[in-house]
C-alpha cells in the first residue's frame, strides 16, 4: 500500500456521452488520501437531458434514477471544496475525465484554481501502459483482472471504478518498486517524461 497518496484524489465520472462540450455527467465518485484519513464523496447528479439508452447499457444509470438529483451547477461549489487544492487521479484521466470535469466547472461559470489540468495529475492507465503494456487500448477491467487476478464486478458505476483504480495503483506501486521516489509528484513527473517518449520504460 503506498504511503505517498497526500493530497491525492482518486476519481471516476459517468457520463451522457463521449463528447466534452454537447454531452453531461450522471455520476461522479471521489476517494480523497488526506494523510492516514481517507474521505469518500460520490453522487448521481441530474444531466438535464435524456441519457440515451445505449449509454445506459453501459453504466446501468437510467433517466428514472437522475431526475430528481441535484444539478452540477447546484453541487458544483461543494465539489470544488471537496477538491481543493488536491491533484487527480483516474483511469484514462487525462483524456476523459479531467477534461469532462474542468468543462462542467466551465460551463456554470464556476473558478477552478489551480485549474484541473495544470495539476500533477496521475493518470494510472498511462503509468499501466508505461510499466505494463504498452499498448493503447487497455481497459480497466482487463488491467484490474490482470494486476489482481479477480473480475472487476460493477465496471461503469463510478465508485466501484476509482477502487479499482485505487487497486491498479498500489499493484504497480509494489509489483515496481515505486517507493523509491520520493512522492507521488516525483512519480508523476517521470511517467508523464516517459509517456511523451513513446513509452520507454525508463521506470524501471
Amino acid at each position: 500500500m503506498m504511503n505517498n497518496k497526500n493530497k491525492i484524489i482518486f476519481f471516476d465520472i459517468e457520463t451522457t456521452g463521449l463528447n466534452v462540450k454537447t454531452e453531461r455527467i450522471v455520476e461522479l465518485a471521489m476517494i480523497k488520501f488526506e494523510g492516514k484519513e481517507i474521505k469518500k464523496w460520490s453522487y448521481l447528479i441530474n444531466p438535464n437531458k435524456i441519457i440515451p439508452k445505449k449509454v445506459i447499457e453501459i453504466h446501468h444509470i437510467t433517466n428514472d434514477m437522475v431526475k430528481n438529483e441535484k444539478t452540477f451547477d447546484e453541487l458544483g461549489f461543494d465539489i470544488i471544496r471537496f477538491i481543493s487544492d488536491y491533484r487527480l487521479a483516474g483511469w484514462n484521466s487525462d483524456k476523459f475525465d479531467i477534461p469532462f470535469l474542468q468543462n462542467s466547472f466551465d460551463r456554470y461559470g464556476i473558478v477552478v484554481e489551480p485549474p484541473l489540468k495544470r495539476r500533477p495529475n496521475l493518470d494510472v492507465k498511462l503509468l499501466y501502459r508505461q510499466l505494463e503494456q504498452p499498448i493503447s487500448y487497455v481497459t480497466l477491467e482487463k488491467a484490474y483482472k490482470k494486476l489482481t487476478g479477480e473480475d472487476l464486478k460493477g465496471a461503469h458505476r463510478a465508485i466501484n471504478d476509482v477502487e479499482a483504480t485505487i487497486a491498479i495503483f498500489d499493484k504497480l506501486y509494489e509489483k515496481h518498486n515505486l517507493q523509491k521516489y520520493n512522492s507521488i509528484d516525483e512519480i508523476i513527473k517521470i511517467y508523464k517524461y516517459a509517456t511523451l517518449r513513446r513509452y520507454p520504460k525508463i521506470l524501471k
